[in-house]
């Protein structure tokens, strides 16, 4: 079910492009020249993901990503993203939501 935001003038705003599935699955994140992250998603919709991530990324960074897809061992989806926001956890590690600005490649590992 969308997120409902409520405004000050009671406006009902969806705040999501898309349904979400609960998937977990192993993404690798990059930027820049660093190192890729090894990061799980939470849930998965056409627009974006939420992932778990051991470290945190600023909101507005852009971002390359790469999906293992469920049910195809080899295959990869790389795709680029930005980062909307990234929240600390108690338990350690970042709930953090990323867009999909677009799909660069899928390709077989």
């Amino acid at each position: 079910m969308p997120e409902i935001l409520m405004t000050s003038n009671t406006e009902i705003v969806d705040r999501r492009s898309g349904y979400r599935f609960r998937y977990q699955l192993p993404i690798r994140i990059g930027s820049g020249d660093s190192n890729w992250i090894e990061a799980e998603s939470r849930d998965v919709s056409g627009g974006g993901f939420l992932l778990f991530s051991p470290e945190n990324l600023p909101a507005g960074e852009k971002i390359e990503y790469i999906v293992s897809l469920p049910d195809f061992r080899f295959m990869k989806l790389r795709c680029a993203g930005k980062v909307l926001r990234s929240t600390p956890l108690a338990n350690g590690g970042n709930e953090v939501a990323v867009s999909v600005i677009t799909c660069l490649s899928l390709f077989e590992e």
